[in-house]
């Protein structure tokens, strides 16, 4: 079976897991191994700045080949293993692991797989898919920006297949996402190790012991501190003693306004050995005691609230 272009191909309906391979006899063909999916429906039916119209994630063996002419939409690459190249109006770029790369509409190019190639990719179209793309800083250039947000792609896999007005905003709101996450490059250095999100679980998952400190998680994160912090504050632009705080105070916060616990038991369960050192933290951040805040509706929040809300994902 010879390989349309994905510009090509017209009929919008799901495409089973499929890998390219090139023989001698038939030229390049597919065979099962990783899907893509279009819209069902030709163009977007409310109005978007920017609507997803296709994606997928592909496994190219070594030496598969597509051309396509002047597609009528923007397309974005992420490089998950191997190396492949573009060719754009005669310029070569590379696309490996971590790396990033956007064609605008219009832009004749062909793809070739310099190695088994694995990649996500995404279409995008809507009112101005050119200018919002353009509005992050992308141009015609690889860039390196991390580890494939894969869990992404697949979700944006399955949301594209709900045509209806909410499904279309679902879906374009993922592939804004995808293009946010693409925002944390860096030209001329690889990004900074993703234990920092390591190391935020551990805090989840370990707030409440009062012996968890920066130098315990850059221990079991086989760290050594100093490079844990730097990690960390790249990412979340502040140190993982700070986030640890907040998260802590963020959860006696909740269980001050929520629950009857005496200040003492909360203090214990938010991994604040003294309940006198927890009631100055709480003063200090919020301008309350936890008497006051407990008295407070927790639907009004509290003045200069600077803690973590526990509840909520990062």
């Amino acid at each position: 079976m010879s390989v349309a272009p994905l510009s090509t191909i017209a009929n919008p309906r799901v495409y089973s897991d499929v890998v390219a391979r090139p023989t001698a006899s038939e030229g390049t063909v597919m065979e099962r191994f990783y899907p893509f999916r279009l819209r069902h429906i030709k163009e977007p039916t409310i109005p978007l700045p920017i609507a997803c119209r296709s994606t997928g994630h592909y496994n190219a063996l070594a030496g598969w080949h597509n051309p396509i002419k002047w597609p009528p939409f923007v397309q974005i690459f992420w490089g998950i293993r191997g190396k492949g190249k573009f060719v754009v109006s005669g310029q070569e770029y590379l696309l490996t692991p971590g790396h990033f790369f956007v064609l605008f509409s219009g832009q004749e190019h062909d793809i070739t797989a310099l190695t088994d190639w694995e990649y996500c990719w995404l279409t995008l179209d809507g009112l101005m898919p050119n200018e919002v793309v353009k509005g992050f800083g992308f141009g015609n250039e690889v860039i390196l920006v991390g580890a494939c947000p894969q869990e992404l792609f697949e979700r944006l896999f399955h949301e594209i297949e709900d045509i209806s007005p909410e499904g279309q905003r679902t879906a374009g709101a993922t592939a804004y996402e995808i293009l946010s996450l693409a925002l944390r490059r860096e030209k001329d250095k690889p990004l900074p190790d993703s234990k920092y999100r390591v190391c935020i679980d551990l805090i989840k998952r370990k707030y409440a012991n009062p012996d968890l400190n920066v130098a315990s998680l850059a221990a079991e994160l086989g760290l050594h501190r100093t490079s844990l912090s730097k990690m960390f504050r790249a990412n979340m632009t502040m140190s993982p003693v700070e986030y640890l705080s907040l998260f802590r105070i963020g959860k006696a916060v909740k269980l001050l306004q929520g629950t009857d616990l005496p200040v003492n038991e909360v203090a214990r369960r938010s991994g604040f050995s003294c309940p006198n050192y927890l009631t100055n933290v709480i003063k200090k951040r919020t301008g309350l005691t936890p008497r006051e805040l407990r008295g407070m509706d927790p639907k009004l929040g509290t003045k200069g609230n600077t803690f973590i809300d526990s509840d909520t994902e990062t």
